[in-house]
């Protein structure tokens, strides 16, 4: 907004916060004061959501200089094939890695499955538990990239789609591999619950913990990551003993690192509202890449930008050539297979599941129960 008052001193920005944002974004929208621009989140569970979005503009229409984007990474700003929002930041599922602990033990962030397992089972010999994460997501988000991107590489989305809405006998034997290396996983110790049931939240708790100094990797998001540089003053072992951190990709299915993307709640602008075409200037201001990776490293996230910003926290990813990312909302299937695949993962970590045969079935009948 600074930026912006250098090119026009007499246009103030004024940022209103909404309680419950995710039951009032169709009101907001719709009512008689509508504001010029709102937060939309592509793949957030708004009250009305298609109402909320069809008050939303194109912004394909409104001049934005898209060549800044990344490839494919402006797939995370359309929802229902429009151009809803201008994200400036990625949600990604990964790891936060302790690189001054890997370095330490003579070993490097894994770039193959192969070279992941032999890291894991080095750091299970020292006497690590290699992953770790609050029990309430760790197991959702440990193989969220490789499933996606297995998901994504099927030819037919609606014959995968019928196969789990119609709820097909065997149709959990088609995550086989993801539930048989949760299972090795356990087995070898490179995951545990006890470890995991011990971190009291998927947020702050979950920082502080990794700060210790112990955790070789912390099942995370890019969301959850944005909020360690200013927790690091919260954690005595941290200040006494600081490290170096980065987020990463691990190859814990597929061969190689591959990436979920979301985006972060992007600025929409609402169609009919008093100052709209001041609105579309603010947002034609924002689209360089100056701002986008200003915004981007601010908030702590990766940039949608093509140089993905200078963060080095970030590097590994932002490395990944375009082939091995994907948009996970334009692809429907994760979202029904999402509780039951991760219900499956959690039981099978917790050990009320011991064998393959019995996570299928698992999948199917929370499948059944669960599906969208």
């Amino acid at each position: 907004m600074e930026d912006w008052n250098e090119i026009y001193p007499n246009v103030s920005v004024e940022y209103n916060k909404v309680d419950a944002y995710y039951d009032q974004l169709s009101r907001i929208v719709t009512g008689d004061n509508a504001p010029e621009i709102a937060m939309f989140d592509i793949d957030g569970d708004y009250v009305d959501k298609d109402v909320a979005a069809e008050h939303l503009a194109d912004l394909t229409e409104i001049g934005l200089n898209t060549d800044v984007y990344a490839d494919g990474v402006l797939d995370t700003c359309k929802y229902n094939g429009k151009m809803c929002a201008l994200n400036w930041g990625l949600r990604i599922p990964g790891f936060v890695v302790n690189t001054t602990l890997l370095k330490d033990l003579d070993l490097e962030v894994p770039k193959t499955q192969e070279e992941f397992q032999t890291v894991c089972d080095t750091l299970v010999e020292k006497g690590y538990t290699p992953i770790q994460g609050c029990t309430q997501n760790v197991y959702s988000l440990v193989m969220q990239n490789d499933r996606d991107y297995q998901i994504a590489q099927e030819e037919d989305q609606e014959a995968l789609y019928e196969r789990f809405d119609s709820e097909e006998a065997g149709c959990g034997s088609y995550f086989e591999k993801e539930f048989s290396t949760m299972l090795d996983m356990v087995e070898k110790g490179y995951i545990s619950e006890d470890v995991n049931s011990t971190i009291e939240d998927i947020y702050e708790m979950s920082i502080l913990h990794f700060f210790e100094g112990d955790t070789p990797f912390l099942s995370f998001t890019t969301e959850g990551f944005s909020g360690m540089k200013k927790r690091e003053s919260k954690s005595e072992k941290f200040t006494e003993k600081p490290f170096e951190y980065e987020f990463v990709s691990l190859p814990v299915c597929a061969e190689e690192p591959v990436l979920s993307l979301a985006g972060v709640s992007g600025l929409a602008i609402v169609k009919d509202s008093e100052n709209e075409k001041w609105a579309e200037e603010f947002l034609r201001f924002l689209c360089n890449e100056e701002e986008l990776d200003k915004m981007a490293s601010i908030k702590g996230v990766p940039s949608v930008t093509k140089n993905g910003g200078e963060d080095a926290r970030f590097t590994e990813i932002t490395s990944l050539s375009p082939e091995k990312k994907i948009n996970a909302e334009s692809y429907p299937v994760i979202k029904l297979v999402d509780v039951s695949f991760s219900d499956t993962l959690w039981k099978i970590a917790c050990g009320d599941i011991t064998d393959i045969e019995s996570a299928e079935k698992n999948f199917e009948e929370v499948l059944a129960q669960t599906k969208y």
